[in-house]
């Protein structure tokens, strides 16, 4: 993070007046990605495609194995990253939340949340 200014740029933006634009929310997606383990490339990749990934690698069928869906039974999803509508809302509450600290030192605040599509 301390190297990718996208990235950093991207908080920043949680803040601002004028919102999350779409660049700003793929820096975000790809900081998550690298949260989870991501490569330089498979940060790149859109979320929810890495997302299947790490699962395939976790938990899909081998080969040779007797029984395909031996491996979900011990799934623990916590190790995969949010999908991207879930990570969406999270991006649009830390915004939000972000305005709300921008402006505390004022008397009134006026903060009206935008309507998110999804």
């Amino acid at each position: 993070m301390k190297k990718n200014k996208d990235i950093q740029q991207a908080f920043v933006s949680l803040e601002s007046d004028k919102g999350v634009t779409d660049s700003d929310r793929k820096s975000l997606q790809a900081f998550t990605a690298s949260m989870y383990g991501a490569k330089q490339k498979e940060s790149l990749m859109p979320l929810n495609k890495f997302r299947y990934k790490l699962f395939q690698k976790a938990y899909g069928p081998k080969a040779t194995a007797k029984n395909p869906l031996e491996k979900l039974k011990g799934l623990d999803a916590s190790g995969l990253p949010p999908c991207e509508s879930e990570l969406k809302c999270h991006i649009n509450r830390s915004a939000f939340i972000a305005k709300m600290w921008a402006n505390a030192d004022k008397k009134e605040i006026h903060q009206h949340p935008k309507k998110h599509d999804g």
